[in-house]
């Protein structure tokens, strides 16, 4: 009931599409439209711009029990 690719190397599926349109990073059972699940400390997402003038970058992630947004560049427009 899930659309999912699959990484043979590490033997995982790295991205799935549920039956009812949630997509799951790290997880074979997203509950959410977007889900990104680690097992580490880490910057789950980061969007960036391709722009090297401007550098901008947002970054969503996870440090210990704390929930970490950054970013740089850019401005508020």
């Amino acid at each position: 009931g899930s659309f999912a690719i699959y990484d043979d190397t590490a033997c995982l599926e790295r991205l799935t599409i549920s039956s009812g349109g949630n997509v799951g990073i790290g997880t074979t059972s997203p509950d959410y439209k977007l889900e990104v699940e680690s097992t580490t400390d880490a910057d789950l997402i980061s969007v960036k711009s391709t722009d090297t003038a401007n550098n901008t970058q947002l970054r969503l992630g996870i440090s210990g029990n704390d929930s970490v947004i950054s970013g740089t560049g850019g401005s508020a427009g």
